[in-house]
C-alpha cells in the first residue's frame, strides 16, 4: 500500500492494474473492491489528529465564510455580494457573526470592534486567517501583521496569533463557526431579498440568537450558556473607548510637498519635498507622521480637493500665497477708485491665483512709480474699454503717457505706493537711505563737473 503514496497523480484502479501486472505465478491475486478497502483501511491507519483544549477567554477565531448573500440597490438595480464575517471563542463555542460589504481592512476592523462588544470583553488571541487584512507577509513562525490590524490589537491588547497558510486545523473552530453560519443562518435567509447591509444585519440576529442557544448533541447546555457560566468572566474589560478605527498607511510626498490620500492632496512641510510619510485617516482628520514624528495635521477634505497649511509652504511660494484678492485690493486703494474698480472686475472675471498674481506683478512692474493720477486713467480707461489682457493694458498705458501733457505731467505728485511687504523679502534691495547716502557722499566738484 506503499507505493500509493508515490503514486501521486494515479488512481486506484490504476495502481491495482499495476500491481496485478507485477505479481508472481504463485501469488494470490485478491479483487479490485478488495483492495480498494484495503487501500482506504490503511489510509485512515496514517490519519491522526490532536485534539486542542481551549481555556476560558484565551482566544477568538476570526474568519469570513466562503459563501455570500446579495445585495441589491433599489434604484440602479445593481447587485453586490455581502461579505460574513464570523468570529467563534475556542472555549464556549460562543458565535459572533455580521454581513460587511467587503473584506478590506477598514471592514475587517469594524467588525472585530463590533464583536469585541458583543462579546462583552476580549480575549488574550485572536487567530485570523492569512488574508490581507490581517496579515501581510504570511511566515510559519514570525508572520507580519497588516499595520491597521497591529493597531487594532494593541487599542484592545490582544495578541494577533495567524493561522498556519494551509493549516485549517491551527483554526478549527472558526472553520465549524463558518459552517455553522453557513447551515443554521445563511441557508434560511437563502429565498430572502436584502436591499442593504443594515437589513440583511438584522435579519441576521435572531437566527444568530438561535443558533448560539441551540443545546449541544453531545454535551450539557449551549454555547450561550457555557459562555456565560464561564468564559465571559475570563475575558479582559473592554478598554474605556472604542477603537476610532483609523486607516494607517505610506505615502509619498511629490515635489509639490503633498501627499494624496483617499483621492485629496494633504501638505506636508516643504523640506519633506519627495520622502515617504506616514498618514493615519480619521473619520474627520488626516495626520501624516515621519520617522514617527507628527508634521502636519489637517481637516479631512473632500475628494479632489487640495488642503494647504500656510505654514508648510517653501519661502518663494508663501510669497505668491500671500498675493490674494484682498492683498491686491488694498494695495490699489492706495492709488484711488478706478484702480480698485478695475481690479475688482479683474478677480470677478478670472479665479486663478497665478494668472492674477502674474498680472499684478506685470502690472506693478508697469505703473512704477508714477503718479496715482496716470494710474487712475490708465484703470478708467480700461474700464470702459473692457481691457484686461496684460499686452492690450500696456499698449493703452503706452498711449496715456504720450496723450497727456508734459506740464501736467510735471505738475502730478508721484507717490510711492507699497505693494505686500512679503514680496520685497531678500537682500537684494536698495532702499531710499542707499542713495541718500550716495548723494551726500559725493564731491561737489564732480556734481559741478557732471553738470
Amino acid at each position: 500500500m506503499k507505493c500509493m503514496t508515490l503514486c501521486k497523480n494515479a488512481t486506484i484502479r490504476q495502481v491495482y492494474e499495476e500491481w496485478v501486472r507485477q505479481l508472481g505465478p504463485d501469488e494470490t491475486i485478491i479483487s479490485y473492491s478488495q483492495f480498494a478497502k484495503r487501500y482506504s483501511c490503511y489510509k485512515k491507519s496514517l490519519q491522526i489528529s490532536m485534539r486542542h483544549h481551549h481555556t476560558p477567554g484565551e482566544c477568538v477565531f476570526v474568519d469570513y465564510a466562503g459563501s455570500t448573500v446579495p445585495i441589491i440597490n433599489q434604484k440602479t438595480g445593481e447587485i453586490t455580494q455581502a461579505q460574513i464575517f464570523v468570529g467563534v471563542l475556542g472555549y464556549s463555542g460562543y458565535t459572533f457573526c455580521e454581513a460587511t460589504a467587503s473584506q478590506s481592512s477598514q471592514d475587517w476592523n469594524a467588525s472585530h470592534i463590533r464583536m469585541f462588544e458583543f462579546f462583552k470583553g476580549v480575549p488574550q488571541f485572536v487567530v485570523p486567517d492569512n488574508l490581507k487584512a490581517a496579515v501581510i507577509k504570511a511566515d510559519k513562525y514570525f508572520a507580519q501583521i497588516n499595520q491597521n490590524y497591529s493597531k487594532l490589537c494593541e487599542h484592545y491588547g490582544v495578541e494577533p496569533f495567524p493561522a498556519r497558510v494551509r493549516k485549517p486545523k491551527d483554526k478549527a473552530k472558526a472553520e465549524a463557526g463558518v459552517l455553522l453560519v453557513q447551515r443554521w443562518i445563511l441557508f434560511r435567509l437563502r429565498k430572502q431579498q436584502f436591499f442593504s447591509l443594515n437589513e440583511l444585519n438584522r435579519a441576521i440576529v435572531p437566527l444568530l440568537e438561535q443558533l448560539n442557544r441551540k443545546p449541544f448533541q453531545k454535551q450539557q447546555g449551549s454555547r450561550y450558556s457555557r459562555f456565560m457560566e464561564t468564559e465571559w468572566q475570563c475575558l479582559k474589560p473592554l478598554p474605556a473607548q472604542a477603537y476610532a478605527n483609523p486607516f494607517w498607511g505610506q505615502a509619498y510626498a511629490g515635489l509639490d510637498y503633498h501627499v494624496l490620500i483617499d483621492g485629496t492632496y494633504y501638505s506636508v512641510p516643504f523640506h519633506l519635498k519627495s520622502k515617504q510619510v506616514e498618514f493615519c485617516l480619521k473619520q474627520d482628520s488626516v495626520s501624516l507622521y515621519h520617522e514617527q514624528k507628527l508634521v502636519a495635521a489637517h481637516l479631512k477634505g473632500v475628494a479632489g480637493a487640495v488642503v494647504t497649511h500656510p505654514d508648510h509652504l517653501a519661502p518663494t511660494h508663501r510669497a505668491v500665497a500671500a498675493i490674494n484678492a484682498d492683498t491686491v485690493l488694498q494695495w490699489a486703494a492706495n492709488y484711488g477708485a478706478q484702480t480698485g474698480k478695475y481690479f475688482t472686475a479683474f478677480f470677478e472675471r478670472y479665479a486663478n491665483r497665478s494668472l492674477y498674481y502674474r498680472f499684478f506683478k506685470g502690472f506693478k512692474k508697469m505703473v512704477g512709480v508714477r503718479p496715482a493720477a496716470e494710474v487712475e486713467y490708465l484703470c478708467s480707461l480700461a474700464l470702459e474699454k473692457q481691457v484686461f489682457d496684460s499686452r492690450k493694458l500696456k499698449q493703452l498705458w503706452l498711449g496715456v503717457q504720450k496723450k497727456l501733457p508734459t506740464g501736467r505731467l510735471s505738475s502730478l505728485q508721484h507717490v510711492q505706493t507699497a505693494a505686500p511687504e512679503v514680496l520685497n523679502q531678500h537682500d537684494n534691495l536698495r532702499g531710499a537711505d542707499y542713495y541718500r547716502r550716495q548723494s551726500d557722499d559725493t564731491d561737489p566738484k564732480e556734481a559741478a563737473t557732471n553738470e
